[in-house]
């Protein structure tokens, strides 16, 4: 006797049971039918979440990066009394807000982005984008140059924020969606 996903959810639904337990047992019941999974779908989807730890890991790294004494006497005063370096708490505050301020406007340009040149070639675009916004920090010796490369990486970062579901929804099989 050959157990259908069909058969399964007509049986699973009219004992009761919750909408997550049968989405969880049809998949794991047409992973074994479905063995293009492993090959095809999953690395789109691991490789399109990716981009998601763009956020996370340029927001926890510039906290470490203003402590640096190098990032602090490039962009920072000089105390003659103890010669230590430091930048005030605007220029440290405007530094971390403008990677939020372009993470908002990539984010309204992704959805039209991706329309018109596709979600994938939209993915490059916004890691183009990131990469120069990074670029931009690297080369930077002023405080307004840095702010722009922030604001550049920060594009990028909402664009992939937004482009990430759209792909992996895109890229799952229809039976998934």
């Amino acid at each position: 006797m050959e157990l259908s996903l069909r058969s399964l959810a007509a049986v699973l639904t009219r004992q009761g049971v919750s909408g997550l337990v049968l989405s969880l047992c049809a998949f794991s019941l047409s992973y074994h039918a479905y063995p293009q999974i492993l090959t095809t779908v999953r690395p789109q989807t691991l490789f399109a979440a990716f981009g998601g730890i763009l956020t996370g890991y340029d927001a926890g790294t510039i906290s470490g990066v203003q402590t640096m004494g190098n990032w602090l006497c490039t962009f920072g005063e000089s105390d003659p009394v103890t010669g230590m370096c430091a930048v005030t708490s605007s220029q440290q505050a405007l530094v971390v807000s403008t990677l939020s301020v372009g993470t908002f406007f990539g984010a309204l340009f992704a959805a039209p982005a991706a329309d018109f040149h596709g979600r994938r070639w939209s993915f490059v675009l916004a890691v183009l984008i990131f990469f120069a916004g990074v670029a931009t920090q690297i080369a930077s010796s002023t405080i307004p140059h840095f702010v722009a490369g922030r604001i550049l990486a920060g594009w990028g970062v909402g664009m992939v924020s937004v482009l990430t579901p759209m792909y992996q929804s895109e890229c799952s099989p229809k039976w998934i969606r």
